[in-house]
């Protein structure tokens, strides 16, 4: 009952990443999705959308500074100094 400015940075993260997830989409682009989350929520939203990969085939493209969710995630191109590296779990 209370409009987007009211709420705090991480339950507007959340609601976003829901609203996403909700409309089952093939490809999701998220950039640092757990960046105003505390360490309970992020680990539900690295399970989750780690999940989204497995059971439904989506792709999701992350930029994160978070190397607990860039060490949870199977494929990673990752760009470091302007140069990208691809690295396969």
């Amino acid at each position: 009952s209370k409009y987007p400015e009211q709420i705090s940075g991480g339950q507007q993260q959340r609601t976003a990443i829901a609203r996403a997830v909700l409309a089952k989409p093939l490809l999701i682009l998220a950039d640092e999705p757990t960046g105003n989350l505390d360490e309970k929520n992020t680990k539900n939203v690295i399970k989750m959308l780690n999940k989204l990969v497995e059971k439904d085939q989506t792709t999701i493209i992350v930029a994160t500074h978070s190397e607990a969710f860039a060490a949870s995630l199977k494929t990673k191109v990752i760009l470091q100094k302007g140069k990208l590296k691809r690295n396969v779990s």
